[in-house]
C-alpha cells in the first residue's frame, strides 16, 4: 500500500491524474496512484495548500482502482484567513475506490462529467455534483447536486443529513431505497427526480412547483419519473401534499413539502416503460385532449376548421365547427350535471384511452356498436366524476355528419346538434347561463342523424358497466364499497322541531303535530338512483314516493291528493300507473298545512322508498333533512 498526495508543480490550476509529476509518493518519489487492476490499495489525497487550489482531472483511458480517496481543502487563519478548495473532476471512465471516499470540508469537491465513482462508503462534508454514476453508502452534511445531465445513485440512501438537489434541466436517479429523513430538492422550475424503486422511496420531495399550463406536458415545474412501473391508472393529491399514485404494479405515496390543495397530478409515459408525473393547477380536458387528425394527434383547443379528423372507421372528415364553453362550476346550481367525467388511461382496453380523458357527463362513447353517455359508466374506480372541479372548458367538434372520433385513442362521438348549440359561447346564439349536458333520447335526430344507436336502458348499459368495473379491479382499483340503507328515516320538520312518527306500519306513517305549528316539511333521506346504480339514468334526489296524505283534526277528516297544485317545493312530478298515483319527494318536501289552535294528526302513505346512499349527495340531503 502506498500513499499519494497531490502537489502543485506549475502555475497551472488543473492537473491530470495520469501524470506522475502531479503526485508525491509518501517516503519520496513520484508516480501515478492506483492501477488498472482490481485490488489496488493505494491511498490517494487531493490536497489544496497555501499555494492555491488543487484541481485534478481524472481522464484515464480505462477503469482505475485505488484503495481510498480523500479530497481536502486548505484553510488558515494566520496571518489572514484563507481557504483553498480541492476538486477532483471525474470526466471519463470509472474510478473504483475499494474503501472510503471522504470529502473532508465544505470546500472539498468532486465533479462528475459522465464518469463513474464507486466506493464502499462516501463521507461527504463537501459537494459532489454533475452527471454520471455514484455508488456507495452516503453520509455527512454535504451536498449531492445533479447538474448537466443525469446523476445516477446506485446504492441505498440510509439516514443522512446530506442535501440532495436537482439543478435546472438535470435529473437525479435513485436506484435503490431512500430513508425517511432524506429530502430531495428541485432548485429551479425544471428537472427530474427518477425513482427506479418507487416503493422503497420514503424521503420527502421539496421545491415542486405547480404547472399552470399543462397543455403540452410539464412546464415550469419539476417532474417525478417512476421508472418501470408501467402506466399509471390514477393519481391524486392527498392531504394537500402527498402524491398518491396507483399503477398496475403497485400503489405509491410520495411525500412533498408543498401545499397543493385544489391542484392535480398529471402524467405521461416516459417512453421507457415508466411514467412521468407532475403537479398542475388544471385538469386537462380541452387543454391537452388529443384528437386523431390527418396531421397526427392534435390537442382539441388547437384544432381549426382547416383540419380533418380521422374517424374510427379510418376515413378523413373535415371539421365544420368547434364549440367551446368555459364553465365556473362553483357558480353552477347543479354542478353534477356539468362536472367532467374522468376516464382513466386503459379503462376500456390497453391504451383506450391512451391517457386520461375528460368529457362532459353526457358525452357519448362508442362501445359495442352503441353510443353510451359517459355518466352511465361511472364506477368510482377507472371512471369517476370529478365533482370537486372548480372550472372546466369543454370543446365539441362538429363534422358534416355525426361520426366517431378518436379522443386519446378512445372512440367518442362528434357533435350532434340536439338543440343545445346555445350551450357554447361561440355559437352566435343567446347563451344558456348554466348548461346541463343532458342526452334527450326522445329527439328525432337520434333516429335520423346519429351514427349509431343511443343506449341508455339498464338492459343495454349494465352488462358493459359490469365489464368495465371488473376490468378496473384487474387494473388494481379497489371497489368503492358504497354504504347504503333501506331506511328512509321519514320524519316531519316544523317550527324548528323534529317530529318522529308515532306509528309506522306497511307504509303508513302517523305524526301528531301540536297546535300552532306552521312551516311543515316532510323530511327523509334522499339519494339519486344514479349514485347507487350508475347505469340507471335518473339523477333526481328521491326521498319517498307518497301515494296519500290525510289530515285529521278532532273529528274532521281531510285528504290532500298528491297532484294538489299546492304541493310544489320539494316534490317531483306526479307519476301514474293504471289507476295508481304517487309523487316522489326530494327529501325535504313542503306541506302547505298548519295545526291552528288544535293538534293535527298527519298520515303519510308511502308507496315506495329507495336504496339510500349514506355519503355523497345522499349525505348532504340527510343533513338538510335532519
Amino acid at each position: 500500500m502506498a500513499t499519494y498526495t497531490s502537489r502543485k508543480t506549475s502555475a497551472s490550476t488543473t492537473y491530470e491524474w495520469n501524470n506522475s509529476a502531479n503526485w508525491t509518493l509518501s517516503g519520496g518519489g513520484t508516480g501515478i496512484p492506483g492501477s488498472a487492476t482490481a485490488g489496488n490499495a493505494d491511498d490517494v489525497t487531493v490536497l489544496a495548500n497555501s499555494r492555491g487550489p488543487a484541481n485534478y482531472d481524472f481522464n484515464v483511458s480505462q477503469a482505475w482502482y485505488v484503495g481510498s480517496l480523500t479530497v481536502t481543502a486548505f484553510s488558515a487563519t494566520n496571518p489572514q484567513p484563507v481557504t483553498k478548495a480541492a476538486t477532483l473532476a471525474i470526466n471519463a471512465n470509472t474510478l473504483h475506490v475499494a474503501n472510503a471516499i471522504t470529502l473532508s470540508s465544505a470546500n472539498s469537491f468532486i465533479t462528475l462529467a459522465g464518469g463513474t465513482l464507486t466506493g464502499s462508503s462516501i463521507a461527504n462534508s463537501g459537494q459532489i455534483s454533475g452527471y454520471g454514476t455514484l455508488s456507495g453508502s452516503i453520509s455527512g452534511s454535504g451536498t449531492i447536486l445533479a447538474s448537466g445531465g443525469t446523476l445516477d445513485l446506485t446504492s441505498a440512501v440510509i439516514s443522512t443529513s446530506t442535501s440532495f438537489q436537482i439543478a435546472g434541466g438535470a435529473a437525479l436517479k435513485f436506484e435503490s431505497s431512500v430513508a425517511t429523513d432524506v429530502t430531495v430538492t428541485f432548485n429551479t422550475t425544471s428537472g427530474t427526480l427518477i425513482l427506479a424503486a418507487p416503493g422503497s422511496f420514503s424521503g420527502t420531495i421539496s421545491g415542486l412547483q405547480v404547472d399552470t399550463d399543462p397543455t403540452a406536458g410539464p412546464q415550469g415545474t419539476g417532474v417525478i419519473d417512476l421508472s418501470g412501473v408501467g402506466t399509471i391508472t390514477s393519481a391524486s393529491i392527498v392531504g394537500g401534499s402527498t402524491l398518491h399514485v396507483v399503477t398496475a404494479s403497485g400503489t405509491y405515496d410520495l411525500a412533498t413539502t408543498g401545499s397543493f390543495t385544489g391542484d392535480y397530478v398529471n402524467w405521461q409515459s416516459d417512453g421507457s416503460g415508466g411514467t412521468q408525473l407532475w403537479v398542475a393547477d388544471t385538469v386537462c380536458f380541452a387543454a391537452g385532449t388529443r384528437i386523431a387528425t390527418t396531421r397526427g394527434p392534435v390537442a382539441v383547443e388547437a384544432l381549426t376548421t382547416a383540419d380533418s379528423v380521422i374517424t374510427a372507421d379510418g376515413t378523413a372528415e373535415p371539421i365544420t365547427w368547434i364549440g367551446v364553453r368555459a364553465l365556473d362550476l362553483t357558480a353552477h346550481p347543479r354542478p353534477e350535471f356539468a362536472a367532467p367525467v374522468l376516464i382513466r388511461a386503459n379503462a376500456f382496453a390497453q391504451n383506450q384511452p391512451s391517457r386520461d380523458l375528460r368529457v362532459s357527463p353526457d358525452h357519448c362513447l362508442f362501445v359495442d356498436g352503441k353510443l353510451i353517455p359517459a355518466k352511465l359508466l361511472i364506477n368510482d374506480m377507472s371512471i369517476v366524476q370529478e365533482r370537486e372541479t372548480a372550472a372546466v372548458t369543454y370543446y365539441h367538434v362538429e363534422l358534416d355528419r355525426h361520426a366517431i372520433l378518436l379522443a386519446e385513442d378512445l372512440p367518442a362521438e362528434s357533435y350532434l346538434d340536439t338543440g343545445n348549440r346555445a350551450f357554447f359561447s361561440n355559437a352566435g346564439l343567446a347563451l344558456v347561463l348554466h348548461p346541463e349536458f343532458h342526452v334527450n333520447a326522445g329527439l328525432a335526430c337520434w333516429e335520423t342523424d346519429a351514427c349509431a344507436p343511443l343506449a341508455i336502458s339498464q338492459a343495454a348499459v349494465q352488462p358493459i358497466w359490469d365489464e368495465l368495473a371488473d376490468r378496473a379491479v384487474g387494473l388494481g382499483f379497489e371497489p368503492p364499497g358504497i354504504a347504503t340503507t333501506e331506511d328512509p328515516d321519514l320524519h316531519v320538520i316544523a317550527a324548528g322541531r323534529c317530529f318522529r312518527p308515532v306509528a309506522a306500519q306497511d307504509g303508513r306513517y302517523v305524526f301528531v303535530l301540536p297546535p300552532g305549528v306552521l312551516g311543515v316539511r316532510l323530511a327523509s333521506r334522499a339519494t339519486a338512483p344514479a349514485d347507487v346504480t350508475p347505469w340507471i339514468d335518473d339523477r333526481r334526489q328521491l326521498g319517498v314516493a307518497v301515494s296519500r296524505i290525510v289530515l285529521r283534526t278532532g273529528s274532521d277528516f281531510n285528504e290532500m291528493p298528491v297532484d294538489h297544485p299546492a304541493l310544489g317545493r320539494g316534490w317531483h312530478a306526479v307519476e301514474t300507473h293504471g289507476r295508481s298515483m304517487w309523487r316522489w319527494t326530494d327529501g325535504a318536501a313542503a306541506l302547505p298545512i298548519g295545526s291552528g289552535d288544535s293538534a293535527v294528526t298527519l298520515e303519510v302513505h308511502v308507496g315506495a322508498t329507495a336504496t339510500y346512499r349514506l355519503d355523497r349527495a345522499g349525505a348532504e340531503a340527510n343533513a338538510l333533512a335532519a
